[in-house]
């Protein structure tokens, strides 16, 4: 088997989930070596490999579905076509107070009305809605809104209606960004840190 078509089943069977099952197989089958992948220092679930394919040839492959979850992007395989495409548009968010005033610090124990504006550019891909949501430091999810898209531009601002947090905690709360692809899941395309300090 080439080092092409290696690659390729590589990244068809990671699109089909059992990037770690497959790790397994040609780690003993191949001189491989399953390694470990971090994005911003946040380890992804499924290994990677590092492969000799042939004499002096290395290669490390990653598993692109959970990378492009990470990053923020669809992917999509074309079995037609024998290609992977990855759609990563650009996504810039700011948090208003009261729907006026940009912020990222707020006193523990303040209730906020605040509103999500997205500037949003290079979106290849056709989406059916937006959904935000606002997860505590511990990762409980506080708030949330669904956004139906009726067209698909591939530039567009968005800003969404008031919704009120309670910041009873003290740390990092995270607003969430996801776009949900046509007739697909929704993948989170960017996130925006508000830290909640004790006054």
């Amino acid at each position: 088997m080439n080092g092409r078509r290696l690659l390729m089943l590589v990244l068809v069977l990671t699109l089909a989930g059992v990037t770690t099952a497959f790790a397994d197989t040609l780690a003993t089958k191949y001189a491989a070596k399953k390694v470990k992948v971090s994005l911003n220092g946040q380890e992804i679930a499924a290994p990677g490999l590092r492969v000799e394919l042939e004499k002096d040839q290395i290669s490390t492959m990653v598993p692109l579905r959970e990378m492009a979850d990470a990053i923020g992007g669809f992917v999509r395989w074309d079995e037609s076509e024998n290609t992977v495409s990855i759609d990563k548009p650009n996504v810039n968010l700011i948090v208003l107070e009261n729907g006026v005033q940009p912020f990222g610090v707020v006193a523990t124990g303040k209730k906020i009305d605040m509103s999500l504006v997205a500037q949003i550019d290079s979106l290849k891909t056709p989406i059916s809605s937006l959904k935000l949501t606002v997860n505590d430091p511990f990762g409980t999810e506080v708030a949330s809104i669904i956004h139906p898209v009726e067209q698909t531009r591939e530039y567009f601002w968005y800003k969404s209606e008031k919704i009120q947090v309670n910041f009873k905690y003290t740390g990092k709360y995270t607003y969430n960004f996801y776009m949900q692809e046509s007739g697909g899941d929704y993948v989170l395309m960017s996130q925006l840190a508000i830290y909640s300090i004790r006054p």
